[in-house]
């Protein structure tokens, strides 16, 4: 799984790189779209001079295109040095000339240079993956990510994997039932909930991954009657 410190930002240049202009220029390609993939690329379609050249391109972007189906990450840069569709920005081509001149003493001691050789062996499919995730092309989000959106039908997911939100302990204490102590937490909780359960049209389903007490699902069945709770045990 691609996981790398900023990726999520893209601040990484390669991952930055692949995710916002190797990826659109190739589906813009791909669809025959050649007007927006120059857009994408930062060139204008007008300015190829002649056929030959309309052929290379065509010819290099299809190389590419290809390529990321079964290649590498470390493949895919290789073919943009060598082609040049689309052109690799300075940053990681500098990266690259550092990475092959260092010696593995050098490498170890650089956390980008270390990145980036882990980097490249990765099968490009995770980078297209990342891509997805990131520009919002799968049915799974962040709360920040769908905050004033809405959706057809909402599955939210509610669990224990941050020590800032707990929600047994928020249905618990629902409504205005928290220690004097505690109003920041219920507050944070509520909120978080608010926005998750607030962006179906149709639909909601509320899944948790943590045990609740029989008061949590006492509060949950008066928002939802009895008969729409379940609960279940995996061992």
């Amino acid at each position: 799984m691609l996981i790398f410190r900023g990726a999520l930002k893209k601040e990484d240049p390669h991952i930055s790189f692949l995710a916002d202009t190797v990826e659109p220029a190739c589906a813009a390609f791909s669809a025959g779209k050649f007007g927006e993939m120059f857009s994408v690329i930062g060139r204008k379609v007008g300015n190829l001079s002649n056929l030959a050249e309309k052929r290379e391109w065509t010819r290099d972007m299809q190389r590419l295109v290809d390529l990321r189906e079964n290649g590498t990450i470390g493949e895919i840069i290789d073919l943009l040095k060598e082609t040049r569709k689309p052109r690799l920005p300075e940053a990681v081509l500098r990266t690259e000339r550092r990475l092959a001149d260092a010696t593995r003493e050098v490498i170890d001691a650089s956390r980008t240079l270390l990145q980036i050789e882990k980097l490249r062996p990765l099968p490009y499919s995770e980078l297209i993956a990342l891509a997805a995730f990131i520009n919002d092309h799968t049915p799974f989000s962040t709360k920040h990510g769908v905050k004033g959106a809405e959706f057809e039908n909402v599955l939210v997911v509610l669990g224990r994997g941050w020590n800032q939100y707990n929600w047994t302990q928020f249905l618990e204490w629902f409504p205005n039932r928290f220690p004097g102590n505690k109003e920041d937490s219920y507050i944070r909780n509520r909120n978080l909930f608010y926005v998750a359960c607030s962006r179906p049209k149709k639909n909601l389903v509320l899944l948790f991954t943590q045990a609740l007490s029989q008061t949590a699902l006492e509060t949950l069945e008066g928002w939802f009657g009895a008969e729409n709770i379940f609960s279940f045990t995996l061992d």
